[in-house]
């Protein structure tokens, strides 16, 4: 699975127009999550970013003979998130596998091809 961290501004607003994104590019709903931390001070814990992950089915359907296709639809995506980061002012953030998000809308393709694929390297081993 890929994840979208989505922080800051109006975090529920990119999410549901991300969420719409990713469901007429990849043809598949994205699963939204949470991710909560406690704030020194307070007893409760905080939402601190919205996440959205893009099924691995959605994924692991692509052949070789469609890479060009979700070379397109990756550029639509980062193209959504990059409208989404200005008309909102969330930051939307993608997980290349290395544990260190990086911003959707600049990630190139390649490292989201990598990502994609260690992905899918860890769901076969």
């Amino acid at each position: 699975m890929a994840d979208i961290v989505i922080r800051g501004g109006d975090a529920e607003a990119a999410a549901r127009a991300m969420r719409a994104a990713l469901r007429e590019i990849f043809e598949a709903d994205a699963l939204q999550s949470t991710a909560r931390e406690a704030t020194p001070g307070r007893r409760s814990l905080e939402v601190v970013a919205l996440i959205l992950t893009i099924p691995p089915a959605a994924i692991a359907a692509v052949d070789l003979i469609a890479r060009t296709r979700l070379r397109e639809r990756l550029g639509r995506l980062t193209a959504a998130a990059e409208t989404q980061a200005k008309a909102t002012g969330a930051r939307l953030l993608i997980d290349p596998g290395d544990g260190k998000p990086i911003p959707l809308e600049h990630a190139r393709q390649e490292i989201i091809f990598e990502a994609l694929a260690a992905l899918e390297k860890r769901k076969k081993g």
